[in-house]
């Protein structure tokens, strides 16, 4: 029987409409469903098994693009730890190429104030003690440059050598002047 308030097919001897629970009238006609009717309703499921089928192989495709994208970015995660771990390594040889030229300018210029001694030795303990004190004092700066240097890296951590380097040097030749005026 067909629903008069939502059209809707229901049983023979149904009291209620299954669709929307309007009360049946009594004595209605069972609905007749005819070709057209039928027709029309295979057309319409086809179409929705068409569109279902078309849903699922875009959920497929979907699918598979999630995967391609996964893979890539555990590749473009992997290229990122080596890269990392490539930088971390070439700072720390830059680093030690840097200490390494600065621990031997600072060892030369330990021979130029020995030999400062020795010239001052011939001219009397003031200029001695003078030379010392100075000598500590640019010591103790050096060390404060170097651990600083060790926090630094690449052209920082040259530059920085390099000032220090330049200090060191105007500090020994201030010493030599300072030696120079003792005489």
């Amino acid at each position: 029987m067909l629903c008069e308030n939502c059209h809707a097919d229901n049983l023979k001897n149904a009291l209620y409409c299954k669709s929307c629970g309007t009360e049946m009238a009594k004595g209605q006609k069972p609905a007749d469903a005819s070709n057209q009717d039928i027709t029309a309703v295979k057309a319409l499921l086809d179409l929705k098994s068409r569109q279902l089928k078309d849903l699922g192989d875009e959920v497929a495709e979907l699918k598979n693009s999630v995967a391609g994208l996964a893979d890539r970015f555990g590749f473009a995660e992997k290229e990122l730890g080596t890269l990392t771990g490539t930088l971390e390594t070439t700072a720390k040889e830059s680093e030690g190429r840097a200490l390494k030229a600065a621990e031997m300018k600072v060892a030369s210029i330990r021979e130029r104030m020995q030999k400062l001694e020795k010239s001052v030795d011939s001219v009397g303990p003031r200029s001695r003690e003078i030379m010392s004190r100075l000598f500590l004092q640019f010591e103790k700066e050096f060390k404060n440059e170097t651990e600083a240097l060790r926090k630094e890296n690449g052209q920082k951590l040259a530059a920085a050598v390099g000032a220090a380097q330049n200090r060191i040097e105007q500090a020994a030749g201030k010493l030599e002047q300072a030696a120079q005026k003792s005489v």
